[in-house]
């Protein structure tokens, strides 16, 4: 399980836990008897649930569709050793039983395999509906596994086709986690996309300067033989004070600048009021997460400027970025109205494709947990306002 979820304790304080649950399963009944080695049996998946629900992180159905899968393996796994105790009068019975159990044993591995392919630490989680699907397949299987066929081979066979289902299912499971993950990684690099073309917009306005710098040092020695100090002061002042010098420097982090400057020129561009305040260290590596924090600084900016849009009236959005004491502060606000807002929403409606769930607030509020961050989001005066704080280290 430790490849599947992020555990909760350590290893040398869980083992011992499940090696003493486990003890006490054998020495607090009798053995022997059908009924006690199923009471054991029902005892141990009860534990097992518990340890996954107490011991790891994690999503309440995420946790779930790995204990339903994973009790669905144990269960077949159990069915092919009652299998295995049975015999049959025939050559070709037997030999067709060991090869449809070989079967079933290698697709057992193959689904284990590909559960453990899935690490939490290589994919974005799904959304809790998506869990709530996959596990339905694993817990029908069991249902299903309740009541066998009295005939060996048909057994066998209704194992393989259960294997099969379940091994599309995980299928499916990857496909999903890829999908998500390629969705937020598309918007990353939109961001950087929209980065690049604001260097470059910004550098071709740089050579123009360069072109223009004969005539303004002709000006400053018309102010200068006027003996106008002054006028020369002030016109060198708004040289130094141009947005085509320090545009894209916002707050002396170049990892987050890359997705700070797009958004400001976009508010710019399409003339909201803005104020935007950062005080962040030059040498902060967020290297590690810069795709959560492009997942959380996007999506919130974005959501301002389109609930904006809708306002033509009195808008702002106010930005302020801050580090203090090993913990980074986001804090936005915009002019919102309240019906436009859903705060526990686990989606919400994408404004660039009609019909479609957006990432939106999901995907904040998915990142901010990932990162082991705090999130506040409330709407009240007419504002809606997003406060995150995530823990990180200055290196």
């Amino acid at each position: 399980m430790t490849r599947f979820l992020q555990r909760r304790v350590s290893l040398n304080f869980l083992f011992p836990i499940i090696l003493g649950i486990d003890l006490v399963a054998h020495l607090s009944v009798s053995s022997g008897s059908a009924q006690t080695t199923t009471w054991q049996t029902n005892y141990r998946f009860f534990i097992f649930l518990a340890i996954i629900f107490f011991f790891f992180f994690g999503k309440l159905l995420k946790k779930f569709f790995h204990y339903i899968f994973l009790s669905y393996l144990i269960f077949t796994q159990n069915e092919i050793l009652l299998l295995l105790t049975k015999t049959e009068h025939t050559l070709l019975h037997q030999l067709l039983i060991e090869l449809g159990l070989s079967i079933i044993i290698l697709l057992i591995v193959l689904s284990i395999n590909l559960l453990v392919y899935f690490k939490t630490a290589n994919w974005s989680g799904l959304e809790n509906k998506e869990y709530f699907l996959l596990s339905i397949i694993p817990a029908f299987s069991i249902l299903l596994m309740i009541d066998q066929p009295t005939h060996q081979l048909q057994q066998i066979l209704k194992l393989i086709i259960i294997l099969v289902i379940n091994l599309t299912t995980v299928r499916l499971y990857d496909q999903l986690s890829r999908k998500n993950f390629l969705l937020q990684a598309k918007m990353v690099n939109e961001l950087l996309d929209d980065y690049y073309r604001l260097i470059l917009k910004t550098q071709k306005q740089t050579t123009k300067l360069r072109h223009n710098l004969k005539n303004i040092l002709l000006e400053l020695i018309y102010y200068l033989n006027k003996n106008d100090v002054s006028a020369a002061k002030n016109y060198l002042t708004s040289i130094l004070n141009a947005s085509t010098l320090n545009q894209n420097q916002l707050t002396g982090c170049g990892q987050i600048d890359a997705i700070l400057a797009p958004k400001i020129e976009l508010l710019k561009e399409k003339h909201i009021a803005h104020t935007f305040k950062a005080q962040i260290p030059s040498d902060l590596d967020v290297s590690k997460i810069i795709l959560d924090i492009a997942i959380i600084l996007g999506n919130l900016i974005d959501n301002a400027i389109e609930e904006s849009l809708r306002l033509p009236h009195h808008q702002h959005v106010k930005i302020s970025l801050s580090y203090q004491k090993e913990k980074l502060f986001f804090y936005i606000s915009n002019r919102s109205h309240p019906k436009n807002i859903n705060l526990e929403a686990e989606a919400t409606p994408s404004e660039k494709n009609n019909g479609r769930q957006g990432l939106g607030l999901s995907s904040v509020k998915e990142s901010v947990k990932k990162l082991n961050g705090y999130l506040s989001l409330s709407h009240n005066d007419s504002n809606f306002k997003a406060l995150i704080i995530l823990p990180i280290r200055l290196v």
